[in-house]
């Protein structure tokens, strides 16, 4: 089983510029596309936009000044010599972003894919981006489907996955010639969660089956309120989608007139609205404003997804393809390592443990790693369950 070869490369410090979109983290706002780019180089829109708007200050003080004098001659001329300056500094910016592409001087690193690993993957990239201020790190959460097909097309350095590869993903990954690495890098309860208001504290995986199937309509039905169940589903694109498919409907469709939300923080927004909702979220989703219930008696907790009673567990993913850049390397050593596992802590995620003889200085400069296996895109199985057992180590 093939481990990730150590590079080792000296660290540069100093400030990072961030550019965000929605984030989908516990409570933030839960908005249909995630994306997250970082850079130095960004600093350099912002000192072009400071000294456009200083030298536009000063044209407005001058303009001020001169109104006793030649108003109309003095004005159109400020006018004229400040669009000039506009227009020159927006030049100069538009040439020295495209000399700093050009240079191939920053390096880049694409991460796409579940939604569920977005506070981790964000967290982490703050922490990382710390010491390597020169790298273009870009990241998205576009569903784990998505993310193994940009994967495969080569659009992505590492996709991110609440599942594992189905068997018409490693088909298609066969036809090109491809071999990934999968890296365990945290593990997950899928928890049910209602609204606070809501008496009920607990179902069963068959009274969930019930809900999601539509043979059971009210909550009165299992021993609720008189009122009507509203379930919350998740996209089809998200393995966690369909890993609740799998695990609780045992592969049977979900009724229709379920609503339907684009990722975890949507459903728990969703359900925080809604006294009647019902929905299933990752651990690092929960929050006051939602009520999680235990599931065939058991909470969805550390201790019983480490033990297996708990019923819906998982691990969650990065993979990489065997051919991957030094920049992927670097960045799951640094997941690894003790800061990163502390990072899959903070977001309410269960980590595996560090990888033994990783340090977070090693990781920092791209140390060895463990944690790995290599999947043949030819290797039966990938039938697209979580796995069953819950390997504490991270192989």
């Amino acid at each position: 089983m093939p481990e990730l070869k150590s590079h080792n490369s000296p660290r540069k410090r100093g400030p990072c510029a961030w550019a965000a979109q929605a984030r989908d983290v516990k409570g933030r706002n839960p908005g249909q596309n995630f994306g997250l780019a970082i850079s130095s180089s960004s600093l350099v829109s912002h000192d072009y936009a400071i000294k456009v708007r200083n030298m536009a200050l000063a044209t407005q003080d001058l303009e001020r000044s001169a109104r006793g004098v030649a108003p109309v001659a003095l004005g159109l001329a400020l006018a004229a010599w400040g669009l000039a300056l506009v227009l020159a500094l927006a030049l100069g910016l538009a040439w020295q972003g495209s000399a700093l592409a050009a240079s191939g001087r920053e390096p880049t690193l694409r991460v796409s894919g579940s939604s569920t690993l977005l506070p981790i993957v964000q967290r982490a990239a703050e922490v990382y981006l710390a010491n390597r201020p020169d790298l273009l790190l870009t990241i998205s959460g576009t569903g784990t489907g998505e993310g193994f097909r940009s994967l495969i097309d080569g659009n992505v350095d590492i996709a991110d996955a609440s599942r594992d590869l189905k068997a018409e993903e490693r088909k298609r990954a066969e036809a090109a010639g491809l071999e990934f690495i999968r890296h365990v890098v945290a593990i997950d309860c899928l928890a049910v969660i209602v609204h606070p208001d809501n008496p009920i504290a607990g179902l069963s995986m068959a009274q969930l089956k019930g809900i999601y199937d539509g043979s059971i309509k009210n909550w009165s039905e299992v021993g609720g309120l008189d009122m009507v169940i509203v379930p919350v589903n998740r996209d089809s694109s998200s393995g966690t989608f369909e890993m609740w498919i799998e695990k609780v409907l045992k592969g049977e469709r979900h009724r229709r007139d379920v609503q339907v939300q684009s990722s975890s923080g949507g459903v728990a927004y969703a359900v925080s609205g809604n006294r009647h909702a019902i929905g299933y979220v990752s651990l690092g989703f929960l929050s006051d404003m939602v009520k999680a219930v235990q599931v065939d008696g058991y909470s969805p907790n550390k201790e019983n997804a480490l033990s297996g009673k708990y019923p819906v567990i998982r691990d969650l993913y990065m993979f990489v393809r065997s051919d991957h850049g030094e920049e992927a390397e670097k960045f799951l050593n640094f997941v690894h390592s003790p800061a990163g596992v502390k990072v899959v802590e903070e977001e309410g995620f269960l980590p595996p443990e560090p990888i033994k003889g990783l340090d977070e200085g090693e990781a920092e400069a791209g140390g060895a790693n463990g944690s790995t296996e290599a999947l043949e895109a030819s290797e039966t199985g990938g039938s697209g369950d979580a796995p069953d057992a819950i390997n504490t180590d991270g192989s």
